[in-house]
């Protein structure tokens, strides 16, 4: 709490607002992108160069600001975020959902039974069993996966992202 309420006070200063004003969640969420005082200090971006970077009020901001975040988290964007799989057989919970770091890559996966397609080997991964509609779904997750799992530390939140994602995709290629 200490760390983040200096935060809180440096970034007042540092960006000519009233401490009192701004707003965000209990947690200390602000903005669009829900950044902590830390991650606004660290990522945000005037990205409209208008001499502020303002997460409240500006999406143009806003945006950009979670575009400098994944950057800096390494985001690739040559690879899918994560592909739906099918076992040859049943893994064992080793493989399943103990925590997000890639451990393993897409070569591991296919050596176990998890159909990687044509994915590079030496890509790291890490495989998620999730509850669909008809029982068990299998994901294997990927680098910008994991990005987005650096923004919030749930792989159902990284999930629920890489879909919506592909939606606003198709919705915009749709026209």
């Amino acid at each position: 709490f200490r760390k983040e309420l200096t935060e809180f006070l440096l970034l007042a200063r540092e960006e000519d607002k009233d401490p009192t004003t701004l707003t965000g969640s209990y947690a200390g969420a602000m903005g669009y992108g829900q950044f902590i005082s830390s991650s606004y200090r660290y990522y945000a971006v005037d990205f409209d160069d208008d001499g502020v970077r303002d997460i409240w009020a500006n999406p143009v901001d806003a945006i950009g600001s979670i575009a400098s975040y994944f950057n800096r988290h390494h985001w690739q964007g040559d690879h899918p975020r994560a592909l739906q799989v099918g076992l040859e057989r049943p893994l064992g919970l080793e493989y399943l959902d103990s925590g997000l770091e890639q451990t393993l890559t897409v070569g591991d996966y296919a050596k176990l039974g998890v159909g990687v397609g044509n994915l590079t080997e030496n890509l790291p991964a890490k495989l998620y069993e999730v509850t669909g509609d008809e029982g068990p779904e299998y994901w294997l997750a990927l680098p910008d996966f994991y990005v987005i799992t650096r923004y919030n530390r749930s792989h159902l939140y990284a999930l629920a992202v890489h879909h919506l994602a592909d939606l606003i995709k198709a919705r915009y290629a749709a026209g």
